[in-house]
């Protein structure tokens, strides 16, 4: 397998005059999935500290320091994008007298997909060699909470009513954790106070269902806890791509753009204005739902 081949739209194009190969454009397509993969997991997960605040529910699985979430959201970013693109593609074609879908236009996209290999691997590079970013957790929302043998103390809400006990099992329909002051500064140095609200706290003693309402929690202590759905995480300071790697980013994206457009032109015989309004177009689509 010759790199010409792979990297250069003439090349490429020229080569699946005698067939797809197909072989050739998944192995590429894998080899791109398992870099961008690797990239978002080390930049995101092992090269990036968040720090977790809060004593309590310790347990909440976070999206941005789960190997196993960052994976599966970076490599869906690629296959979306990748889809978007073929399907852009299709329909430009077929809009022009041309054949919509075609082996070739799939294996001309999945070949492609080697300068977001590229690209990843320069944002890996680019990540090694810079300085560890550090987020702070400050606030972070459930829903469905359950915990089991309980032990809780608190504030009812709105009365102001102070309460404590314990029970077999306790249910909230909504959890909401903050961190006050929510400065970085006060955060660094632990000059912050915890608080948690749980909104409609239904516990179980023995046999016996009691319905607390609203209770801002001063403590608790359970044996087991989990919950349906995690629904909203904050972090300071503001999670954003560094200029570097949305650079890359977006370079990855719009070589592999250009570069199946001006295969693809080949291979249809088609014009050089062909080619530049299919790329204007994909890259519109793709600023449109948000890929670019």
């Amino acid at each position: 397998m010759r790199l010409r081949e792979i990297f250069d739209p003439v090349a490429l194009a020229n080569s699946l005059s005698s067939g797809p190969r197909f072989k050739r454009a998944f192995a590429i397509f894998l080899v791109s999935t398992a870099s961008v993969a690797t990239a978002g997991v080390v930049n995101t997960v092992l090269l990036t500290s968040w720090v977790y605040p809060f004593s309590n529910f310790r347990e909440i699985s976070l999206p941005f320091n789960s190997v196993r979430d960052v994976a599966f959201a970076s490599v869906g970013y690629l296959v979306i994008g990748t889809v978007v693109l073929m399907f852009t593609l299709a329909a430009i074609a077929y809009a022009t007298g041309r054949r919509g879908f075609s082996a070739e236009l799939v294996s001309t996209v999945l070949h492609a997909t080697a300068f977001m290999a590229v690209a990843s691997a320069l944002l890996l590079a680019y990540g090694l060699v810079t300085e560890q970013r550090t987020f702070y957790v400050v606030g972070v929302e459930v829903e469905g909470l359950k915990a089991e043998n309980v032990t809780y103390s608190g504030t009812l809400l709105p009365s102001g009513n102070p309460i404590s006990g314990s029970a077999l099992i306790a249910r909230a329909e909504r959890m909401q954790m903050r961190v006050e002051p929510s400065d970085v500064d006060s955060l660094r140095n632990g000059g912050y106070l915890e608080r948690v609200l749980l909104k409609g706290l239904t516990v179980r003693v023995n046999r016996t269902l009691i319905e607390l309402g609203d209770v801002d929690l001063a403590s608790i202590r359970y044996d087991l806890m989990s919950y349906e759905s995690l629904e909203s995480v904050e972090v300071v300071p503001k999670v954003s791509r560094e200029p570097v790697s949305a650079t890359l980013s977006v370079a990855g994206w719009l070589s592999m753009i250009v570069h199946s457009c001006w295969s693809l032109k080949i291979r249809m015989r088609a014009g050089r204005t062909w080619a530049i309004g299919a790329i204007i177009t994909v890259v519109a689509v793709m600023v449109l739902l948000g890929v670019l």
